[in-house]
This record gives structure tokens, C-alpha cells and sequence, in this order.
């Protein structure tokens, strides 16, 4: 029985210690506060999503256009 529990005991050290030393090799390895680069990867984010906004804005005017030209064919056509 109390094999078992120091099994237990000894299983949930190990885990808690490696989350423990992850957490820490992470804030090391950037020796930037996670706040920070939260922050920062978040205005990535928003700079990505702005450029395919603007993408998206764009093909939406081309496809007026494309859309505006063939309505003007069509009435040509059908007056021909």
C-alpha cells in the first residue's frame, strides 16, 4: 500500500518538477518576460491579419471590375 502511494507521490514530483524546469528553460532561452512576447507575437498576429484583410479587399475590387466588365459584354453582346 505504501508503495503505491510513494509511487504515486514519487510520479507526481517528477511531472510537476519537468513542468517546472519547461517553464523555466522557456523564459531563459528568449530571456524576455512572457508578457512581452505575448505582446509581441500578438501585434504579429494583427500585422499578418491586416495584410490579408487588405488582400482580401483587394480581390474583391478585382472581381468588381471583372464583374462590372462583364456586364458591360453582356449588354454589348446583346445589342450586336
Amino acid at each position: 500500500m505504501k508503495s503505491a502511494k510513494l509511487k504515486i507521490l514519487f510520479l507526481a514530483l517528477v511531472l510537476l518538477g519537468g513542468g517546472v524546469l519547461t517553464v523555466h528553460a522557456a523564459q531563459e532561452e528568449g530571456d524576455e518576460p512572457w508578457m512581452d512576447r505575448f505582446f509581441r507575437e500578438f501585434a504579429n498576429i494583427q500585422t499578418r491579419l491586416d495584410k490579408i484583410e487588405e488582400r482580401q479587399q483587394e480581390i474583391l475590387d478585382k472581381e468588381d471590375k471583372l464583374l462590372a466588365e462583364l456586364d458591360r459584354l453582356r449588354v454589348w453582346v446583346h445589342r450586336r
